[in-house]
């Protein structure tokens, strides 16, 4: 038999449920080996801003690689005969020979080995430009306002299409935050956003003169920080990833070629450099005697969150942190839930907000010692709000997440199960909000079948009538399913699934589906609807939890 343990590559059934099953247990071997990579290199300071060090599964391939190593190992013990195991990369190829030769095998790997790359020159250029666009932009395009008197400092997110068309900011991370509060705490809020998917020019420009003329409170880091500071950046953004010299064994195998491969890949690049960068702004901001109450981190522990937490411990030692985590995502994403090792180091707000009572005790299994609490949920407010209607149109919601592939794999999956119910269910196709229909269907054709549907209606609004919901990754998995409506999360064939309801005890009516037959399956099984308490999911954004959040 032969192993794809690509990344872009196909497993067969068996396989796929494998890699998915071991997840878990090769998640908190993972997190271990982190901490025992961080130990071993006497970690301090701006080392914790490396993406290596960080566990964000987004972004870091250490985990994922971790998951094929041990696939790989698991087959072999089990005595099956593997003649060729396909790799896609040098630092799994090293791995997955000495696993090989550890368990006697015959097997030999195939790695094409792709276009040379160096990171150092691209990395190098596209920081340059960086500097350029987010020093010299703002410089032009001026109207810096400093605040008077304490402020809550509010981390935030903008985007291109952030404002609309009156200059008001659509706030994607906590709508309906300001409308809870009376107008004294309203003008103490002031927004400090990162820019998000902004890389043109006239993107920058187009950026800045919405923040400019928009009536809602803006703190800059653009604002605050020199060309020296921006120079520094990118010289430690060069150096940084030395720090890490030392590599421990994990599970006796020899992985020191896939935490390279990553450091060397972060060299100069804008993404460390940000970080950093954020991490110098707070300490502008003390110097330039901005009064500060309390900071709002959207936590998800990435290492800009850890920028943050770190930068204030250092510059305002007496400000509470309150990391608000108001997503809900899979296990996988194995940074989102803090370990003590990363409290100690103090890269963790003082208290971590979640949206609902349910999440408090998951949020405490790598840490006990982590202060917990709940907060409203900002972006879920509409699930309270939705009536759920007695289907009789057989319509079948189908949820895109962000990943393009796994979205060509759910749609190709929803088109074989529409061929073999001769089209009797409605599938209707909501593709991810990121991505403009001209630009989806540009890159995925195939979301044109004629089975789908395009919808462009609100989620919620979709919600009130349809008998199943197909997705994977999404927070909308939850949101059908505490409305009792099915929820067939689709199986990866290519890695660990991505199912955000998976060890959430109530909820039952999901099932994991790795092709047509299972959905089909799936959609025709009776199913046990109990009655669950959607407040335990999702606090109500109301002037209380508000102000109760706010204020406590």
């Amino acid at each position: 038999m032969n192993v794809d343990l690509r990344r872009a590559g196909v497993l067969d059934e068996d396989n796929s449920k494998e890699i998915n099953n071991i997840e878990m247990s090769v998640r908190i071997e993972y997190n271990s080996y982190i901490e025992e990579l961080l130990h071993l290199n006497k970690a301090q300071g701006l080392t914790w801003l490396l993406q290596a060090t960080c566990r964000n599964t987004h972004l870091s391939l250490i985990h994922d690689s971790f998951c094929r190593i041990k696939l790989l190992d698991n087959i072999l013990k089990k005595g099956e005969i593997v003649d060729r195991v396909f790799v896609d990369s040098a630092s799994l190829k090293s791995a997955c020979k000495q696993i090989i030769i550890i368990n006697n095998s015959s097997a030999t790997i195939s790695f094409k080995r792709p276009l040379s790359f160096n990171y150092y020159f691209f990395n190098i250029i596209k920081s340059f430009i960086y500097i350029c666009y987010s020093y010299f932009v703002p410089k032009i395009i001026s109207g810096k306002d400093n605040p008077v008197g304490p402020i809550i400092y509010l981390d935030n997110f903008i985007f291109t299409n952030s404002f609309n068309q009156d200059g008001s900011l659509v706030d994607r991370y906590y709508p309906g935050l300001l409308d809870g509060v009376n107008k004294k705490i309203k003008d103490k809020i002031w927004h400090v956003p990162t820019l998000i998917g902004v890389r043109t020019l006239s993107q920058y420009i187009s950026i800045f003169k919405s923040i400019r003329k928009c009536k809602s409170n803006f703190l800059l880091k653009e604002d605050f920080l020199t060309i020296g500071d921006y120079i520094e950046a990118f010289k430690i953004s060069m150096t940084l990833s030395n720090s890490i010299e030392k590599f421990p064994k994990w599970n006796n195998i020899d992985v020191s070629d896939v935490i390279n491969i990553e450091l060397s890949s972060e060299k100069g690049s804008p993404a460390l450099m940000n970080t950093i960068l954020m991490h110098i702004f707070i300490k502008r901001l003390c110097k330039s005697k901005i009064d500060i109450s309390m900071v709002i981190d959207w936590n998800e522990n990435q290492v800009i969150d850890r920028a943050i937490n770190l930068g204030f411990r250092k510059y305002y030692p007496g400000v509470k942190i309150k990391g608000y985590q108001g997503y809900v995502v899979p296990d996988y994403y194995a940074c989102k839930d803090p370990t003590c090792y990363e409290v100690i180091a103090g890269t963790i707000p003082h208290e971590i907000c979640v949206i609902g009572e349910t999440f408090i005790e998951s949020k405490k299994k790598y840490c006990k010692e982590i202060k917990v609490s709940i907060a409203p949920a900002f972006r879920f407010s509409g699930i309270h709000k939705v009536k759920k209607q007695n289907n009789t149109h057989n319509n079948v919601l189908v949820i895109l997440p962000i990943s393009i592939k796994d979205s060509k794999d759910i749609i190709l999956m929803c088109n074989k199960f529409s061929k073999l119910t001769n089209g009797k269910f409605r599938l209707i196709l909501k593709h991810h909000p990121s991505y403009t229909f001209k630009k989806f269907t540009k890159l995925l054709p195939e979301s044109l079948y004629p089975c789908f549907e395009m919808s462009e209606e609100p989620v919620h609004d979709l919600l009130t009538d349809c008998i199943m919901l197909i997705s994977s990754w999404s927070s909308v998995c939850l949101e059908a399913a505490v409305l009792n409506i099915p929820v067939a999360i689709s199986g990866s064939l290519s890695g660990p699934s991505m199912n955000p309801l998976y060890g959430l005890k109530e909820i039952k009516m999901w099932r994991l589906c790795y092709n047509e037959t299972a959905l089909l399956n799936f959609i025709e099984s009776n199913l046990y609807h109990s009655k669950i308490n959607i407040n335990k999911y999702f606090i109500p954004v109301t002037t209380s939890t508000i102000n109760d959040f706010i204020n406590n």
